[in-house]
């Protein structure tokens, strides 16, 4: 038996820039460049979790 894959991935993300702070679910690709920026802004990236 194959498994099939969903080669859509989204992942559930939660961060905090300065006073902003924020939960969304973004494809894979949106999540990772937000942990980018996020970090570059010297913010934190709380929860960075793929749903399936």
């Amino acid at each position: 038996m194959k498994v099939k894959r969903d080669p859509k991935i989204r992942v559930n993300i939660c961060w905090e820039v300065g006073d902003e702070k924020k939960c969304v679910t973004l494809p894979k690709e949106e999540a990772y460049a937000t942990r980018e920026w996020v970090e570059r802004e010297d913010g934190t990236v709380m929860w960075f979790q793929p749903v399936e």
